[in-house]
């Protein structure tokens, strides 16, 4: 044997020395595919619902405000989100007894809200937790805050809030309406 064989005999040793300490990581069975998420429909809402979280805060930073909680539902009774245009309006107790009290409310105040903004809307919307939208009406009138307090006139009877959902035009979602009566 000559050196220049014996050098090459020597490193493909060493070479063979070499890959049998090599270890491959890695699972012995390839993992299953994993699901991939299915984008989300939107759904249309078909019901409006004034959440009993709603209140009046007269405690809060921008002074007392009605912090409006609503629930859009789709046709399988299930939270969704809507883009559309919101008008509330707050009507006082109706007076008690009387021939009168069948008599329509007037109007004390109204309001309006675009949720036909995407970005605007994903900030109203609480996903994580209530899945409504949390709107809030500032500049509500004294008499409010008095019938909260409990303190001015005895006010009998509870105000009422009626909101109305225009969907943003070229959708196919309908006019949505409810009512709600505030409470202490």
């Amino acid at each position: 044997m000559t050196i220049g064989r014996g050098c090459l005999l020597g490193a493909f040793v060493l070479g063979l020395l070499a890959l049998s300490g090599c270890v491959v990581d890695g699972p012995t069975k390839p993992e299953p595919l994993r699901p991939q998420p299915v984008p989300r429909e939107t759904t249309h809402p078909t019901k409006l619902i004034v959440s009993p979280l709603s209140r009046v805060g007269v405690g809060s930073m921008g002074g007392p405000s009605i912090q409006l909680h609503l629930d859009f539902r789709n046709a399988d009774d299930k939270s969704t989100k809507a883009y559309g245009t919101l008008h509330v309006e707050l009507y006082p107790p109706a007076p008690a007894g009387g021939k009168d009290s069948k008599a329509a409310q007037p109007l004390a105040q109204s309001w309006d809200a675009d949720l036909s903004d995407p970005l605007a809307n994903a900030l109203m919307y609480d996903e994580m937790i209530t899945r409504t939208y949390t709107i809030t009406l500032t500049q509500i009138p004294q008499w409010l805050v008095d019938w909260w307090d409990h303190h001015g006139p005895d006010i009998k009877g509870q105000p009422t809030v009626v909101v109305q959902f225009t969907p943003k035009p070229g959708s196919d979602d309908k006019v949505l309406r409810a009512t709600y009566s505030l409470t202490r």
